[in-house]
């Protein structure tokens, strides 16, 4: 993943012409060196700039960096400040730390001691914004879920399938609810971006199943007397093999697939089908992917049936505990068809296009997924 570099900006507040023009050359070969004489033109800039970090003398005409200080960190709570004094006073750098500086700098200093304090304040300011824009990101992203979760209630209220539906979103919206966790977490660590964005692609992936199994849903709601068409059977696997694969890959899963089936035809419903089938590869594929495991997928036919299995290992579960842990109206009969694993809508769906979708999974070993469908 490509990144931008932005050039960091030291903004140097202080009446002596020397001592700016001295830390301009000390800085401006790795840094943007802004300056001003006086804390109320150093506002301005800061305004206007937005610097990574901030030198600033204490004692100057007109308003003292302290006062301007106190304003800039109104401004901007993520910005680092260096306080710069030829007259040390405990009590003056005491209050400059209780007023948000980062620390000072007495005169005169040494080359070594402006490249350390810029240095180390540049690095602060950027990881505090980068940890405030990844904490308001998350904020958008928990606001979406939310509001998308009210309308679904209204939606689903007025469904057949309201029990259905609300049962296959609990699953990967707990996953979303986790993956948001984690992503706060590492955060909080300091971790890495990269580690951050494929937290986030995953995120944007199960919303996205939420919503097809809710479109779904909504279909099967209204009845529709689409007539069915015939779909070819490998373009259609096709297109959803190269879709499921591009954002697992970019999530970190691997996608093994190995489809057989040349030809073949598939009466079916133009949306519907296609929507189920991906629906079953996604559950399949988020099921391991905080594992950043791996799932199998092998597609073939015998002339009259297409036939997919879906292979992924996630420990397994107890298909008859899982039965009753579902309580009414699902049992382990139920489980062994992909209720509970947040399939019911697809397994509907396959089902009423004469297919059938059974569910085998054990403690300590893969769960696999059985698909059979009519060819013509």
């Amino acid at each position: 993943m490509g990144t931008t570099s932005v050039q960091r900006k030291v903004l140097v507040v202080d009446d002596h012409k020397l001592l700016r023009d001295m830390l301009k050359t000390f800085l401006e070969g790795e840094y943007e060196v802004l300056h001003a004489e006086t804390a109320e033109e150093g506002l301005r800039i800061f305004r206007a700039s937005a610097p990574d970090v901030v030198l600033m003398d204490i004692v100057m005409p007109g308003e003292s960096g302290l006062d301007a200080l106190k304003t800039m960190r109104n401004l901007d709570d993520k910005i680092s400040v260096v306080m710069m004094t030829g007259f040390p006073k405990l009590e003056t750098a005491e209050e400059a730390i209780s007023l948000g500086a980062s620390c000072y700098l007495e005169k005169p200093f040494e080359p070594e001691d402006v490249y350390r304090v810029v240095r180390e304040g540049v690095d602060r300011t950027r990881e505090r914004r980068r940890r405030q824009a990844l904490e308001e990101e998350m904020k958008g992203i928990i606001w979406d879920l939310s509001s998308q979760s009210q309308l679904l209630i209204k939606k689903v209220e007025a469904s057949s399938l309201a029990i259905q539906l609300m049962h296959d979103l609990q699953h990967p919206l707990g996953k979303v609810q986790r993956a948001v966790q984690a992503a706060l977490k590492q955060c909080e660590d300091s971790a890495a971006p990269e580690s951050v964005t494929s937290q986030l692609t995953l995120i944007l992936q199960e919303v996205r199943h939420c919503t097809g199994m809710v479109s779904m849903c909504g279909e099967l709601s209204r009845g529709g007397h689409e007539p069915l068409r015939q779909i070819s059977a490998p373009l259609m696997l096709h297109q959803i093999i190269e879709e499921v694969s591009q954002w697992a890959s970019r999530a970190g899963i691997r996608l093994d697939a190995r489809m057989t089936v040349n030809c073949g035809v598939l009466m079916c419903h133009p949306a519907r089908l296609p929507a189920a089938l991906r629906a079953v590869l996604c559950s399949s594929v988020m099921s391991v992917a905080a594992e950043k495991g791996s799932v199998r997928l092998a597609c073939g036919d015998n002339g009259d049936a297409l036939s997919i299995r879906i292979e992924y290992f996630d420990g397994g579960s107890d298909q008859a505990k899982l039965g009753k842990e579902l309580g009414d109206p699902f049992s382990p009969g139920d489980v062994e068809h992909g209720l509970g694993f947040g399939l019911a809508v697809p397994s509907r769906v396959i089902r009423d296009h004469g297919g059938d979708m059974q569910v085998r999974s054990a403690p300590g070993k893969a769960t696999v997924i059985f698909i059979t469908l009519p060819m013509h």
